[in-house]
């Protein structure tokens, strides 16, 4: 079964005149708040709960290898966790009658 998923049309962003003081400002502050950020560890989410497991992998800046952008839980061999979130978001799906989101109406036909 094949599911489609609607994109919203793509639009340039505007362009902006950097030369302006507020504009080169702002992108110099949103810059300094990505690399605060930088190396964080993520955890897992499922059904609004967190948890970290041991098993992680780091995601590299692929310009420059040496940079950490952030570590992550890995999950690979513990089929619990993915069918634990199966679980909550089918649940999710039946609470919220969300069949115009495309995964819902999938996962509810899958399940039938």
């Amino acid at each position: 079964m094949q599911t489609q998923i609607g994109l919203d049309e793509f639009r340039n962003e505007p362009f902006t005149d950097f030369s302006k003081a507020e504009n080169a400002d702002a992108m110099k502050a949103a810059i300094e708040k990505v690399r605060s950020e930088l190396g964080r560890e993520y955890p897992l989410v499922i059904n609004g709960e967190k948890l970290s497991i041991s098993s992680k992998f780091k995601s590299l800046n692929p310009a420059r290898k040496d940079q950490v952008v952030g570590v992550f839980s890995e999950v690979d061999d513990d089929t619990s966790l993915v069918e634990k979130a199966i679980e909550a978001y089918f649940v999710r799906c039946i609470l919220l009658r969300n069949l115009e989101d495309n995964f819902c109406h999938a996962l509810i036909q899958f399940l039938k």
